[in-house]
């Protein structure tokens, strides 16, 4: 897993240190980064490792992880508007 840092260099040298341990392709990554984007079941998979972990994924995780996503995102929407707001105003 790849860890957030300021040093982006250090993630990407990780990520190549990795790709040669594990033969993993750019390129088969990739398509299935588009694969999954086409899949709503995929996605909501996804959705569950991201926001519940240590559940497994059964139909109420599924349903708890979309609506985690579908909050998340408006609580996102919210925030940006209001900050746009603020800084046309200038407060």
């Amino acid at each position: 897993m790849l860890r957030r840092c300021a040093d982006h260099g250090s993630v990407r040298r990780g990520a190549g240190r990795l790709q040669a341990e594990r033969g993993i392709r750019g390129k088969e990554i990739e398509e299935r980064a588009r694969a999954i984007k086409d899949n709503g079941i995929e996605q909501l998979f996804c959705y569950a490792q991201k926001w519940l972990p240590h559940h497994e994924p059964d139909d109420d995780t599924l349903a708890r992880a979309l609506f985690l996503e579908l909050d998340d995102r408006e609580n996102l929407v919210h925030a940006v508007t209001s900050g746009t707001v603020r800084a046309w105003k200038g407060k």
